[in-house]
């Protein structure tokens, strides 16, 4: 089993348990809270949280019991193994960032995971679309999990993983991924998707400050095959390994390609919207009764 695995269930077991988690105050969202809440397949070396700014404190006041947690839940498991968090956030940084370091006294090496909290205001958190879950994980650690937590739900993730796609510069073939993925699983119609993507971009600085349909333009524009041919070993890795021999050729050009289709829907969607005509106002002085 690996030491990953369970360390991502036990933090998010440790976090709900000395934390009043309200969905107003924090989110689980990104591409561990899909594995963990909805069961994707594609595990994440991160775990990622929205954060309320006015909850920020509580946070890291509790991260020495977060920690005290997790280190005993994990040695529940195992009684070889330590784990040490580190503070890693950047003086004025809107992300809350810590390293939390895994070792075992009979084995050589440290595997390092980040759990990372972005801070955002309250109204914009109260707005993001979540449901109280309780975490499933393989692992063993994972049938200790009772407590639920707030993740963001698979619409709400549609539209933060379109977000991922107009304001990040470089590819990251998990976003390719993750937006596919829960195009299988839920079905979304363009204008929903689009009224998603507006809310959660509107929290982020879109590619080059561009409006959001232009910078959903600046992935749709890039060569396809190129962008395959990246899948391996970017994605390759946070698979499991019968899946991604099944998807590996065809079925990484179909992911690219529903991603593509995606993206022009909504930058189409998006642009019919701004060149509506705007209704006509009347005065009421000017009407004839």
């Amino acid at each position: 089993m690996e030491w990953s695995d369970m360390d991502h269930a036990a933090f998010v077991e440790a976090l709900s348990t000395n934390l009043t988690v309200a969905p107003e105050k924090l989110a689980f969202h990104g591409g561990m809270s899909l594995h963990l809440s909805w069961r994707s397949p594609r595990i994440s070396e991160n775990l990622d949280f929205l954060l309320s700014r006015d909850f920020a404190s509580s946070v890291s006041q509790a991260m020495p019991k977060i920690r005290r947690r997790l280190e005993a839940t994990m040695r529940a498991v195992d009684p070889g193994l330590k784990i040490e968090i580190a503070d890693k956030t950047r003086k004025g940084s809107r992300l809350l960032d810590y390293m939390m370091a895994i070792s075992h006294r009979e084995h050589i090496g440290v595997t390092n995971i980040k759990a990372r909290f972005w801070q955002v205001e309250p109204d914009y958190l109260k707005s993001i679309e979540t449901a109280f879950v309780v975490p499933t994980s393989a692992a063993d650690v994972g049938s200790m999990i009772r407590q639920p937590i707030p993740a963001i739900t698979l619409q709400a993730a549609f539209g933060d993983k379109l977000t991922a796609f107009a304001s990040r510069a470089h590819l990251k073939w998990c976003d390719l991924f993750d937006l596919w993925w829960i195009g299988q699983t839920i079905n979304l119609a363009s204008p929903e998707a689009t009224d998603r993507f507006l809310h959660h971009v509107a929290g982020y600085r879109t590619i080059e400050g561009l409006p959001p349909a232009e910078a959903l333009r600046k992935f749709t524009v890039r060569d396809r095959a190129e962008i395959a041919a990246k899948a391996d070993p970017e994605l390759r890795k946070s698979l499991p390994r019968e899946l991604w021999r099944t998807l590996k050729g065809r079925g990484v050009d179909e992911v690219v390609a529903y991603v593509m289709s995606t993206l022009d829907k909504v930058a189409s969607e998006i642009e019919v919207r701004h060149q509506a005509p705007k209704p006509e106002v009347f005065n009421d002085e000017h009407i004839e009764h």
